[in-house]
This record gives C-alpha cells, structure tokens and sequence, in this order.
C-alpha cells in the first residue's frame, strides 16, 4: 500500500479532481484537499511516545515539562491554522443553494458539499486547537506528564478526525468511494490497527493458557513469561494510537510483574495482577475495530462468505473443486482474526490441515461451520 508524500493526493481523489469540469473550482478543491492531507499527516506524524514518561507516576510541578512539549503543541497548531486559512480562501461563504439539488458527482453538489462541510468542520478544530493552547494556562498540567499527553492524544485524534471526515465527504459528492481511497494515511492506520488486534488477540489467549497451566509454585516464571509477551506488544507500531491511559496501565503493571517475578508470588497472585489488564486489551481491540476497521471488517466478511457459498455449491455439484473454494474462504476471513473466537478457532483448524486436499465429508461440516460463524458477526 503506497504511502503518500506531504502534500500529495492519492490516486483516486486526484481522478475525481480531474474529472471536473469547471477547472477553477478544480483548482480550489484541489488547494483545499491537499492543505487537509497535509494537515491529517501532520497531525500523524506527531510522536508523542517520545514524551512518554518512563516512570507511571506523576512527578512534581515542572516547567520543563512543557519546554519539552512546546513543540508538538506548537505542530498541532500550525497544522490546524494552515488548514483553516486555506478553507477561508478557497470556500467563500457565498454559495447558491440550489446547487443542493445538483444531481450526483455534478460540479455544483461538490462546491455545495464543500463549502458546507469545511465550513462546519474550521470552528470546531480551530475550538479545539485553541483548548490545545489553553492546556498550558492550566497549572495542574505542569505536574501531570500523563494527564497532559492524554489531553493532546485526545484532541490530536478528534481533529484528525473531524478533518478525515470532510475529505471523504467532499470526495463523495465527486464520486462513489471508499474512505482507504481518498483519505491520505487511512490505508496505513487500517494495516496497522489489523496487525494490533491480531497480536493482542493472539497475546491474550497466551497469557490466558499460562495462566491457567502454571503451577501454583510457579509465579515467578509466570510473572517474567508476561511481562515479556506484554513488552512485544508495547515495540508495536500500532501502540502509539493506544489510549494514554491505558499505556500507563501497562507500564505501571508491567513494572509490578518484574517485582512479582523475583519476590517469590504465587501464580494466583500474579493472575490477579494481569487479568483486569487483558480485560482492557480486549476493549481497547473493540474499539479499535469499531473506530478503524469496521468498513475493512464488513468487505473481509462478505467475501469470506461469498467465498464459501461458492464451496456449498462445489460440493452440491460434486466438482471436485469445493476443497479450493473453502481455502480461498479461509483466506479471506484471515483479516477478521480478533473480531470473534469462533472464527478464530476454525481459522486455527484451518491452519493445521491442508484444507483443499480435504475429501467431501470433511468439507460440509466445515463449510457449514465457517458460514454460520460468519454470518453471527456483529459488524
């Protein structure tokens, strides 16, 4: 999946662009989408894990704190500011209301559409940039490390998102789209929100069977096994978009497995430490595929189905090629691994046998399974 530059528009939206007629109103559109890319990458690439405190606790109150902070403050505003001046140049408020009743893809619907939705977007992020300077008139900022970063986390993410929003709802008016198609950095954050629930789905079910496995004696080895399978999962990429609050949670109970692993606890002990903790894994995963991966998540489940009606059909007509089918089936579902256990687990049987060289009585109850499991998923 191609990256796209600063500035630079993906392929399908310039299409949409292109295909205008009125080649000034092009130019604004133009003007007006590559200031909001610019402005969602910026806001991206923004790295507040360099901030992260190594320490869970809050220190006492520190003005270097926000010396170290200024910059990204700084980032966030800019950004924001260029958008906003851009918009005002581009989108005068003057606008003909009958061009609501444009048909589909006209000119007229997306200088409609335009207007009216950076219009509407500008005063909410510039509101909300404006909370992002009032954080350092706020002394009990200067304290909290954490409380601040989750502030700019916040925030961060409701613009990004607000502005993500208006660059799919005017390339909509242009054109019949998907969000991965237009919004600059979208396709990355699916990849990497994909790669994040596969790997904390797969570590919850490790942690889970180590702890169900250990001896009662055996905590100590316990406690270090975790904290070292939860510290993979903090050195990915998708961590970064993890809610501050509970990456402090993690560091705060991964500093006390490493207490638990040398000071002889029991594995009920260290069991009582990591459950709550898989628990929120699990919500923040949810989440995740709510706010992120649902479009992706209906697409993968509809061809996984479509896959499997065609093996239903294979073996209905004995032709021999229902084992292929049922493969391609599994392949596709291969993307939803962390939406359900279910699946997760034919997907596990699945890995563990060659399913196209599978004879005919193996493949129904299988096929059957695998549609019904789909066919459950609340997406």
């Amino acid at each position: 999946m191609k990256k796209q530059n600063d500035g630079e528009l993906p392929a399908a939206l310039v299409e949409l662009l292109e295909a205008i007629i009125d080649r000034e109103l092009a130019t604004r559109l133009t003007d007006v989408l590559t200031a909001a890319g610019r402005c969602i990458e910026r806001l991206a690439g923004i790295n507040l894990v360099a901030l992260e405190p190594a320490d869970a606790d809050d220190g006492s109150a520190d003005l270097a704190l926000w010396e170290k902070m200024a910059p990204t403050v700084g980032e966030m505003v800019v950004a924001v500011n260029e958008l906003c001046t851009v918009v005002d140049e581009c989108l005068p408020t003057t606008g003909n209301r009958e061009s609501l009743f444009g048909r589909e893809g006209s000119d007229q619907r997306a200088e409609y559409e335009a207007t009216a939705v950076f219009r509407s977007i500008s005063p909410l992020i510039k509101k909300e940039v404006g909370e992002v300077g009032s954080l350092m008139r706020r002394p009990e900022m200067l304290s909290s490390p954490w409380g601040l970063l989750s502030e700019l986390q916040r925030l961060r993410a409701q613009i990004r998102a607000r502005v993500s929003d208006g660059v799919y709802l005017l390339a909509a008016a242009l054109g019949a789209v998907s969000r991965d198609e237009v919004v600059p950095g979208y396709g990355q954050e699916v990849l990497r929100a994909l790669s994040f629930r596969a790997t904390e789905t797969a570590l919850r079910r490790t942690a889970q069977q180590r702890l169900e496995a250990a001896p009662p004696s055996a905590g100590d080895a316990l406690a270090r096994n975790i904290e070292e399978d939860f510290a993979v999962l903090g050195s990915m990429p998708a961590w970064r978009h993890v809610k501050i609050d509970t990456k402090r949670a993690m560091l705060r109970l991964r500093a006390q497995l490493k207490a638990a692993s040398t000071s002889g606890a029991t594995a009920e002990e260290v069991g009582a430490l990591v459950r709550p903790m898989l628990e929120l894994l699990g919500a923040t995963s949810f989440e995740l595929s709510r706010a992120v991966l649902i479009s992706h998540d209906r697409d993968a489940r509809n061809l996984s189905l479509r896959r499997a009606e065609q093996a239903e059909l294979h073996l209905s007509l004995e032709t021999g090629a229902a084992g292929w089918a049922l493969e391609a089936a599994f392949d596709a579902a291969q993307p939803l691994r962390g939406v359900d256990e279910v699946v997760d687990e034919l997907l596990r049987q699945a890995a563990k046998s060659n399913v196209a060289e599978l004879e005919a009585q193996e493949l129904m109850p299988l096929t059957a399974e695998l549609a019904s499991a789909l066919s459950r998923l609340d997406l």
